[in-house]
């Protein structure tokens, strides 16, 4: 009794000390730019590794409400896109529509990286 009493108050100071790791899971404004395809917002950093390699994650856009409907990306299928948002845990943007931008087709090296996290995905 006595022993888990004491792990538990250490654990307790332990996460007491380190207030910054409470951060990771607040919100952080972003400015994304990626590709949508088959309705699927991917973001494309490009170099963005040490190793130089690409980098691609799949986001998940929601609603900052529910009541709210969701923003639809389908017209821009197929084409590379810049959106500003706030970005939650788990790579979900809660975007701001007036922030989007279209800005050409998306091109060859990001098309090919894409498909190659959505086998990953498979």
């Amino acid at each position: 009794m006595k022993k888990t009493a004491v792990f538990t108050l250490l654990m307790l100071s332990m996460m007491l000390s380190f207030p910054h790791l409470a951060t990771a899971s607040r919100s952080v404004a972003v400015t994304l730019e990626g590709c949508v395809i088959q309705g699927v917002f991917y973001a494309v950093e490009k170099g963005g590794l040490a190793s130089g390699a690409t980098r691609v994650n799949v986001i998940e856009i929601i609603n900052r409400n529910e009541s709210d409907p969701k923003m639809d990306l389908s017209p821009y299928e197929g084409k590379k896109i810049s959106l500003q948002g706030r970005l939650l845990p788990g790579d979900r943007l809660t975007p701001d529509p007036k922030s989007l931008k279209v800005l050409g087709p998306c091109d060859r090296d990001s098309q090919a990286a894409i498909a190659e996290e959505r086998e990953l995905l498979k």
